[in-house]
């Protein structure tokens, strides 16, 4: 506050110009930190099941949250109408948070698979690899990380 009233206008503007300048760096060394901390581990457990553990950055969260939402959402629909076409078991209960999670999470997996979402988009990788013009990096990364989509059909 005392640079602000002894300082001229120029002296201050270039002690916030430097701060933004810092907190920019800063910004970017904590996005490179988190694209560097980001992972997914999925393993077979003892008992045969599917054990998932990961860190995704913010906005990839963000984006999995809402598409669980959106499947339990679905899901839940979809259970209610067959409330209405059969009768309601009384033993039948909501399910836990964590296990109607899981089946979103089975649906979104599904879903992509059924609607070749995926095949799709490895076609395209591979078409923009073959293409000089069109290729993208992340997407000729994509390719070359995963060399069974070279057999995926046209």
């Amino acid at each position: 506050m005392a640079v602000g009233r002894a300082g001229t206008a120029d002296h201050v503007e270039r002690i916030v110009r430097g701060w933004r300048g810092v907190d920019r760096n800063a910004e970017a060394r904590e996005n490179a930190r988190r694209h560097t901390n980001r992972a997914l581990r999925v393993y077979q457990d003892e008992d045969g099941m599917v054990v998932l553990r990961g860190r995704l950055a913010p906005e990839v969260g963000a984006v999995l949250i809402q598409a669980l939402r959106a499947a339990r959402e679905a899901l839940y629909q979809h259970g209610r109408q067959q409330t209405f076409d059969a009768p309601l078991d009384v033993s039948a209960q909501t399910p836990p948070m964590a296990q109607q999670q899981a089946d979103a999470l089975a649906l979104l997996a599904e879903t992509a698979l059924h609607h070749g979402i995926i095949a799709r988009f490895m076609r395209k990788a591979i078409r923009s690899i073959a293409s000089p013009t069109a290729n993208s990096g992340s997407v000729a990364r994509m390719a070359n990380l995963c060399p069974t989509s070279r057999r995926l059909p046209r």
